[in-house]
């Protein structure tokens, strides 16, 4: 530990991470529906790793740059996979069968947007349900924790809001003291403690789970609500997400 207690706030989107000077925090990005997720699937189903893009241009771009043969273009845009590309957004895609030694190249509207935003953080990680208990080991230590909830086009996602909340309990629970928590931290903590019943279901009542629904994606649920199904977390290291396990301190004898 630093010999502080860390600080953590929520950005209930990502409005004004441009501005934000982020050497000297780690952050973690939040995109539940669905891009953090298929990440975490992809990591797990082998990939090399994956590479945040913020457009579809850029992605092409830097596609034409790399092995064709050891490299997908993935994404969607409007929850819609992407003409023309490998993969779509949906986590079920990502099996070993299509990724497993791979190098993803990902554009999404959202999570991917993000992640490359912050490519400059002293720390970066990409943070969803199902692994939220490891991103929260990998908070120990650090003295500043920015959560960056994806959101949807600019606009507030519930989903990715009460994941904050949950990473910030689990953080908190792993702390010897009490973290200093800014308003969007302490309400995201309040929105977690507050949920009952299943995830999937939660996600389901969701905008943009009605939305996945009515694209026949409704399946997609079931794999984003599946709480703590990894135990890796994916990392941002030179602007490409790898896999780093992160194992649970033992406890003092």
């Amino acid at each position: 530990m630093t010999g502080t207690e860390p600080s953590i706030e929520v950005f209930v989107t990502p409005a004004g991470i441009g501005d934000l000077e982020a050497r000297d925090r780690f952050c973690f990005v939040i995109d539940v529906l669905r891009a953090c997720t298929s990440i975490a699937f992809a990591l797990e189903a082998g990939a090399k790793g994956v590479i945040p893009v913020g457009t579809i241009e850029d992605a092409t771009r830097l596609f034409g740059t790399l092995d064709r043969e050891s490299t997908l273009l993935c994404g969607e845009r409007g929850s819609v996979p992407i003409e023309g590309f490998h993969l779509g957004n949906s986590p079920g895609e990502y099996v070993s069968a299509a990724v497993e030694g791979k190098t993803l190249i990902l554009a999404t509207s959202n999570g991917a947007k993000a992640l490359a935003a912050l490519s400059g953080a002293k720390g970066c990680a990409a943070a969803a349900l199902v692994n939220v208990s490891a991103c929260a080991r990998v908070a120990r230590g650090e003295s500043r924790v920015t959560i960056v909830c994806a959101g949807s086009a600019g606009r507030f996602s519930l989903e990715d809001f009460l994941c904050a909340g949950i990473l910030v309990e689990e953080i908190t629970r792993r702390s010897p003291g009490e973290p200093n928590l800014d308003d969007g931290a302490r309400t995201a903590l309040r929105v977690a403690r507050a949920l009952t019943g299943d995830l999937p279901g939660f996600l389901s009542r969701t905008d943009h789970g009605r939305t996945l629904v009515s694209l026949g994606s409704g399946e997609d649920l079931v794999l984003c609500g599946e709480r703590d199904r990894f135990s890796t977390v994916p990392v941002l290291r030179d602007g490409r997400i790898v896999a780093e396990r992160i194992p649970e301190p033992s406890p003092p004898r």
